[in-house]
C-alpha cells in the first residue's frame, strides 16, 4: 500500500490533508512525509534480525504458530503444554505438572494477550512458508542458522506495518488537534525516538498498541470535537481492534469515551451515534469473551497493586521515568502559563493557542486514565514499566508536540517550523533520547548470542527416545522456536516426576548466575598481588576472561555435577578472585534490583544471584522459599549429571536414566584431582570456548 494511500485515507478521516495554497508545495510536503516516514520505518527494518527473538517475543511467535494450526492461538505447541506466566493455578491431574499456565482459558483459549498481533504474526509466517513444527520420536534440532534469521525478521514483520499506522496517526492528529507544525513535530518524536524505534520491531503486541491507541485517541477527540458518523463508526471499529490487542488501553480509552458523553449530547442524532459505537463495540467483544472464557478465568490472575507500596507505586514511575514526565510537565505548566502569556503578550498568544487549552486537558487525561488502569488492573507478571509506557505514548508525544509548537510560536512566530525542529533536537539531546542509537547486534556467522550458540550446542547431541529436555524459564520459548526440539519449562514440573522419570533429562540452564562484568585485568593483577601471588599481565587477562566461566564451572561442581575440565575450585587464588566477584556481584544486584515498585515481585526476597530472577518471578505466590535452593525441583537430576559450561555461562546438565545412573556413580573414574587443584595458568580451555 502506497504512502498517497495511507494519507488520503486519513485526510478523509480527519478531515485535514496536505493542501497548502500551492499545489507544487504540497507535492513538496508530501514527498518530505514520505522521506521521513521511510526513514522512520527503515530504522526500525534495519535492525529486524540484529539480535534473536528475546523469551516474550518468542511467546508470541509460538502462539501465532498454534494458530496455524488449529485456527485460533491454543496452550499447546509441539505436544507440551505451553508455560509463559507465573504459577498460580495447581492442576492436580497431571502426574507431570504442578501447575497449568494462567494465559490460557480452561477451554485451551489463549485470552492474557489480544489475539489481532498474534493473527498478524500468523499471516506472516503463512505469507513467508513458515510452518509449525510438530513433535517426531527423533530428537534434533531442525532450523539450520540462515533459517532461524529469516524466522526472526518474518516474526517481527507485522510491526512495521503497524508502526507506520502509529506515525500518521501521530502526524494526522497533531494537526487535526493543534496545527501542522505540531504534526511534523510529532511524527520526528514518534519516529526516531529510541524506546519507540524499538517498540517498532518487536514481535509483539507493543507496535499495534501504540498504533491502534493513537488512532482511538484521535476518533475520540474527533467524536467529541466533530461528532460525524463516520467518527462514531470507525471508532466503534478501531476500539474493538484494540480489545483484540491490549485490553488495558481499550478499558482507559472506553472510560475516556464515557467521561465525554455528557459533551457529546450537543452533536445531531447523539443518541443514535453513541449506540451504534457502543453497539459495534459490544458485538466485537462480548461473543469472544463468551467463547473462550476469558470472564471465566480472569479472577484468578494476581494484580500487581496487591504487591505494590503506596505512594511509591504512583510516585516512581513519574519521577524516574521521563517517558511519563515530559508530557505531564508540558500539560501542567500550559494552563496556567497560557493564561499569563496572553495576558502578557496577547500579539503573540492568538486565539487558536487559547483553544488548545480543552486539547491538552483531554490529553493529560488520557494519559492519567491509561496510568491509574495499568497501576490498578495490571497483573503483577506484567508490570513493566517499559509496558506502563505504552498506553502514554500517543497522548504523550501529541502533548509534548503541542507544547514545542506553542512555544516555537511564542519564542519566534514567524520562523515556528525552524525553531520547532531545534526544540526536537534539545529535546533528543537532554533526554538520552536520541535516535538512531545502535542496538546491539547479534555475531551472525558464529552465533554468539547466547540462545543461538545453545541451539548449535544441541545440534551436535544425539538424544535418546524418551528422553525430556527441560529449560530454565522462559528461554524454552526462543529455544523451541529456534531449535524445533520439543523444550519444555522446568518451573511447574513436580520433583517428584523429575526425580523418578526413568529416561535421559536434559537440563538448560538459560540464566548466567553472574551479571556484573568480571574483573578487569588490572584488578585480578593487584588482587592476585594482595594475595602473594605472582602474575603477568597476560595471564592477569586470561583470567579475566575465564573468572565467570570457571564461577559457573565450579557452582556446578558443589551441586554434583560432573564437569570436564574441572574447575580450580580449590586453588585459593581461585578461591580468593571469586570471593571478590561475588561480593561485587552482590552490590550490583542490589542496585539493580532495589526498586520496589520497579520489581515488586522481588521486594522481600533475597537476591542470591541471577539466577533468583525467574525462581522468584514465577514462585512468587507459591511459597517461593520451598523451591528455592535445595528445594529446587531438578536439583536431584543435577546430582551425577555431566555439565557442559557454554561461552554464555548458560549450562547444559544430561541427566542419565535412572538405571544407570547408580553405575555411572560406582564405576565411572574420578576426575584427575591433579586438574582440580592445577593453578590457574595451567587451565586450558577447549577451541569452541567454554568447558566442553
Amino acid at each position: 500500500m502506497t504512502i498517497s494511500l495511507w494519507v488520503k485515507s486519513f485526510s478523509a478521516l480527519t478531515g485535514t490533508g496536505i493542501k497548502p495554497s500551492s499545489p507544487g508545495l504540497a507535492r513538496l510536503k508530501l514527498l518530505l512525509l514520505g522521506v521521513v516516514l521511510a526513514a522512520a520505518i527503515g530504522e526500525r527494518a534495519l535492525h529486524l534480525d540484529a539480535f534473536p527473538l528475546w523469551v516474550d517475543e518468542a511467546e508470541s511467535c509460538i502462539n501465532a504458530l498454534t494458530i496455524l494450526d488449529h485456527g485460533y492461538p491454543t496452550d499447546s505447541y509441539m505436544g507440551l503444554p505451553i508455560y509463559e506466566n507465573t504459577l498460580v493455578q495447581p492442576w492436580p491431574e497431571s502426574e507431570e505438572y504442578e501447575f497449568r499456565d494462567i494465559s490460557y482459558s480452561a477451554k485451551g483459549m489463549a485470552v492474557y494477550h489480544g489475539w489481532l498481533p498474534l493473527y498478524s504474526i500468523a499471516g506472516a509466517f503463512w505469507l513467508g512458508g513458515i510452518k509449525p513444527d510438530h513433535p517426531t520420536e527423533t530428537l534434533q534440532v531442525r532450523h539450520s542458522g540462515a533459517e532461524m534469521l529469516f524466522r526472526t525478521r518474518v516474526g517481527r514483520s507485522p510491526a512495521l506495518v503497524f508502526s507506520l499506522l502509529f506515525l500518521l496517526a501521530l502526524f494526522f492528529g497533531a494537526r487535526r488537534i493543534f496545527n501542522e507544525t505540531a504534526g511534523w513535530v510529532a511524527l520526528l518524536l514518534g519516529g526516531f525516538s529510541h524506546l519507540y524505534v524499538w517498540y517498532g520491531g518487536q514481535a509483539r503486541y507493543y507496535s499495534a498498541t501504540l498504533a491502534l491507541n493513537a488512532l482511538c485517541l484521535l476518533l475520540a477527540w474527533l467524536m467529541l470535537t466533530e461528532g460525524k458518523w463516520r467518527h462514531f463508526v470507525t471508532g466503534g471499529l478501531v476500539f474493538v481492534l484494540l480489545f483484540h490487542t491490549h485490553m488495558l488501553s481499550f478499558l482507559a480509552g472506553a472510560i475516556m469515551v464515557l467521561g465525554t458523553v455528557p459533551f457529546l449530547w450537543r452533536h445531531v442524532q447523539a443518541l443514535l451515534k453513541i449506540g451504534v459505537f457502543g453497539a459495534l463495540i459490544l458485538a466485537g467483544t462480548v461473543p469472544w469473551a463468551l467463547w473462550t472464557g476469558f470472564l471465566d478465568h480472569a479472577t484468578g490472575i494476581p494484580m500487581a497493586w496487591s504487591i505494590l507500596e503506596f505512594p511509591a507505586g504512583i510516585l516512581d514511575p513519574i519521577l524516574r521515568r521521563h517517558n511519563l514526565t515530559f508530557p505531564l510537565l508540558c500539560g501542567a505548566l500550559w494552563l496556567p502559563l497560557s493564561v499569563w502569556l496572553k495576558s502578557r503578550f496577547p500579539d503573540r498568544f492568538p486565539p487558536s493557542l487559547s483553544r488548545w487549552r480543552a486539547a491538552i486537558v483531554f490529553l493529560v487525561a488520557w494519559m492519567v486514565v491509561n496510568f491509574l488502569a495499568f497501576t490498578f488492573l495490571v497483573p503483577a507478571a506484567s508490570y513493566f514499566y517499559f509496558r506502563l509506557v505504552l498506553g502514554l505514548v500517543a497522548p504523550g508525544i501529541l502533548c509534548s508536540a503541542g507544547g514545542i509548537s506553542a512555544l516555537a510560536r511564542l519564542l519566534w512566530p514567524r520562523r515556528t517550523v525552524l525553531v520547532s525542529f531545534a526544540l526536537v533536537v534539545v529535546f533528543f539531546a537532554s533526554w538520552a533520547h536520541l535516535p538512531f542509537r545502535p542496538w546491539d547486534p547479534c555475531p551472525r556467522s558464529t552465533f554468539q548470542a547466547p540462545v543461538l550458540e545453545m541451539v548449535e550446542q544441541l545440534r551436535g547431541k544425539t538424544f535418546r527416545p524418551g528422553t525430556r529436555i527441560y529449560s530454565t524459564p522462559n528461554e524454552h520459548l526462543t529455544l523451541t522456536f529456534y531449535s524445533g526440539l520439543p523444550i519444555q519449562s522446568v518451573a511447574p514440573v513436580r520433583k517428584s516426576f523429575l526425580d523418578n522419570h526413568p529416561e535421559e533429562v536434559v537440563i538448560l540452564e538459560c540464566f548466567p548466575r553472574y551479571g556484573r562484568p568480571p574483573l578487569s585485568p588490572d584488578e585480578v593483577f593487584k588482587a592476585a598481588k594482595d594475595f602473594g601471588h605472582q602474575i603477568n599481565r597476560q595471564e592477569a587477562r586470561r583470567i579475566s576472561n575465564k573468572l565467570r566461566h570457571w564461577m559457573t564451572a565450579a557452582h556446578a561442581e558443589e551441586r554434583g555435577a560432573r564437569v570436564y575440565p574441572a574447575s580450580p575450585g580449590h586453588d585459593p587464588l581461585f578461591q580468593r578472585l571469586s570471593a571478590i566477584q561475588a561480593s561485587l556481584e552482590q552490590e550490583y544486584l542490589k542496585e539493580q534490583y532495589s526498586e520496589p515498585t520497579a520489581h515488586a515481585l522481588w521486594r522481600g526476597y533475597p537476591m542470591e544471584d541471577l539466577s533468583s530472577f525467574w525462581l522468584l518471578f514465577f514462585y512468587r505466590f507459591v511459597d517461593p522459599e520451598k523451591r528455592i535452593g535445595p528445594h529446587l525441583n531438578y536439583a536431584g537430576r543435577i546430582k551425577g549429571s555431566h555439565a557442559s559450561v557454554l561461552n554464555s555461562k548458560w549450562v547444559i546438565y544430561e541427566s542419565p536414566r535412572l538405571s544407570t545412573s547408580l553405575c555411572v556413580a560406582q564405576k565411572c573414574p574420578e576426575e584427575n584431582p591433579a586438574g582440580r587443584h592445577a593453578a590457574l595458568s595451567e587451565h586450558q580451555t577447549s577451541p569452541g570456548g567454554g568447558y566442553q
